[in-house]
């Protein structure tokens, strides 16, 4: 197998001087939300920070998680100096003490017993590393010292964990949320691009499918009942900004895209989480893409005088970067609140003002509407400056209306009026059309919605149906070609390789018209059916002989090991 044929611009960007912020909940978490993204970010010579809002030690001891983390990080290439934990207690649904959530006053205490941040041996939490002392477990030291890691690490891209079922994962997403608005009132210039990924349904719960095929399937779309704990059209996932189109995917490493688990560096990561018995997930972590939902923190209405035709006490909700919050944390199925400004029955033409002290650009609108809000449409008419520059439909659920303008107005009024009562969670306003990120434009070829790299079919099989994913730019701009004698005929944005009868390896390159610098190159294997079988064979005896380790190593550990 020649890995080197095999090739694409996002792994050889320049992310020098620029810090990556991953935070998750538990240890094992990173994994679950970045996969081998890690390894791809530090090749790229960013350097990648890890933090753990939670100590993990709901049945596990603190030294224990963090050893384990510190491990599993290791193999993937990141020290222990850039490994944070924060010192908060983990939680779950069916915890009989009271969440952080809800500790506005008085402390939580943990199930561990602790009512107070700490860490573990030869380790200790950020608070006590920045300032010298521990923190009770109320909400807002939570979330002050979430704002204290983003200070201290100032990252140009954060990942964070999204609102899974878990409680330490929604109180994580909301806590983001709220200390992304509160360091940027303080600090109005800090833009970090934010992506946010879910570790249940896209992750630790989802589709056990590595040894399905020989080539390694992308991350399939979350389907009720068949992925644990998700609710279809009662969840966070499917509504909002969370339509499965709207995804960001990323391409994953050579050496994690093959169709054995015994060399992959993931892999060994994953069971150096031994206690959660992590390794026996690996089949449903490993893919061939990684998946994020991706917010912009750039918008500028934050700067602006905000008025409404009805219902100002509650304006500010339109400005807060949350886009729900939750009445019930511990609830399997989710119990959201809408926090929306709503405008009230009487108000049968409610309008938006946003007034700024100097004469802004304005390309990009956007309009997320309350996640409850169930009208079919609402129409939206957009001025600037007292001319009509521009209509759309406000749709229901909270998904958002992307309204890009015609050309950039300069103006120091925007208006929106609506043809009937609104409810809406959340007001972005942007001078582009794109944030401006540290990552550069990729591209990737996709066989039935599969990211591919190694492809092996049916040396009888005469042609491939091929398309094309892209970030930050468009289909229309790539242009894609083959080696040697096959040929490769285009249909839109569709595209079909007739393979030359006598030709076994196939080399597909796709490229960014005037960019060479942005391209996504994969091999097309044409073998006989009877290799493919015995690679299938050998696939299997992966997978029995890792499960065999697997269940090994969970009896040793509680045997000997657990503390």
């Amino acid at each position: 197998m020649n890995n080197k044929m095999c090739d694409n611009s996002f792994f050889h960007q320049l992310l020098a001087n620029t810090n990556v912020l991953v935070l998750v909940p538990h240890q094992d978490d990173e994994i679950n939300l970045m996969r081998d993204l890690l390894v791809s970010l530090q090749n790229c010579k960013a350097t990648v920070y890890v933090a753990y809002t939670t100590n993990g030690d709901y049945s596990v001891p603190a030294n224990v998680r963090y050893q384990e983390a510190i491990e599993s990080l290791r193999i993937l290439g990141i020290p222990k100096e850039q490994i944070i934990f924060l010192g908060y207690g983990d939680s779950f649904n069916t915890a009989p003490n009271r969440h952080i959530f809800y500790a506005d006053s008085e402390p939580s205490v943990s199930n561990a017993g602790y009512s107070e941040t700490y860490g573990a041996e030869g380790i200790k939490e950020l608070i006590y590393q920045v300032k010298g002392h521990h923190h009770e477990y109320l909400k807002d030291n939570y979330i002050a010292d979430m704002e204290l890691l983003l200070q201290h690490i100032n990252p140009a891209i954060i990942f964070g964990i999204d609102y899974d079922t878990h409680p330490d994962h929604r109180m994580l997403s909301l806590g983001l949320d709220t200390a992304l608005c509160n360091v940027q009132a303080h600090y109005p210039t800090y833009k970090p691009i934010v992506y946010k990924g879910f570790a249940y349904v896209t992750a630790f719960h989802s589709y056990p499918d590595f040894y399905n095929s020989l080539n390694l399937e992308s991350i399939k779309e979350p389907q009720e009942p068949a992925i644990y704990h998700y609710f279809g059209e009662r969840d966070v996932y499917g509504s909002s900004i969370y339509e499965w189109k709207n995804r960001v995917r990323f391409p994953v490493n050579e050496g994690n895209r093959g169709p054995f688990l015994w060399n992959s560096s993931l892999f060994n990561a994953i069971k150096a989480h031994t206690s959660q018995s992590f390794g026996f997930k690996a089949s449903a972590v490993i893919n061939s893409d990684i998946v994020f939902w991706q917010r912009r923190t750039d918008s500028i209405a934050y700067d602006a005088q905000l008025e409404v035709s009805s219902n100002s006490d509650t304006k500010d909700r339109l400005v807060d970067f949350k886009l729900f919050d939750i009445l019930d944390i511990n609830s399997l199925e989710p119990v959201l609140n809408p926090l929306a400004w709503t405008s009230s029955d009487e108000d049968t033409q409610p309008s938006l003002q946003l007034t700024w002290n100097k004469a802004q650009d304005i390309r990009q609108i956007v309009l997320y509407s309350a996640i409850d809000f169930d009208e079919s449409c609402r129409e939206c008419t957009v001025y600037i400056d007292d001319q009509q520059v521009g209509a759309g439909i406000v749709l229901p659920k909270g998904h958002p209306l992307v309204l890009s303008l015609d050309t950039t107005y300069h103006g120091n009024q925007l208006c929106l009026v609506f043809d009937g009562p609104i409810a809406l969670a959340e007001l972005e306003v942007y001078a582009t059309a794109m944030q401006d990120n540290p990552l550069q434009p990729f591209i990737k070829i996709v066989k039935a919605d599969d990211f591919i790299y190694e492809y092996y079919v049916d040396d009888r099989k005469q042609s491939l149906d091929l398309s094309l994913y892209t970030y930050m730019t468009e289909a229309k701009d790539i242009t894609l070609y083959v080696d040697g004698e096959s040929s490769i005929e285009r249909n839109g944005s569709d595209y079909t390789i007739h393979f030359h009868p006598k030709e076994t390896r196939i080399t597909v390159k796709a490229t960014l018209k005037g960019h060479a610098d942005c391209y996504d190159q994969v091999v097309i294997h044409r073998v006989s059916k009877e290799a493919l079988s015995m690679r299938k064979g050998l696939q299997q005896l992966d997978k029995y002989a890792n499960l065999f380790f697997l269940r090994l190593r969970r009896k040793w550990y509680h045997l000997f090991q657990k503390q």
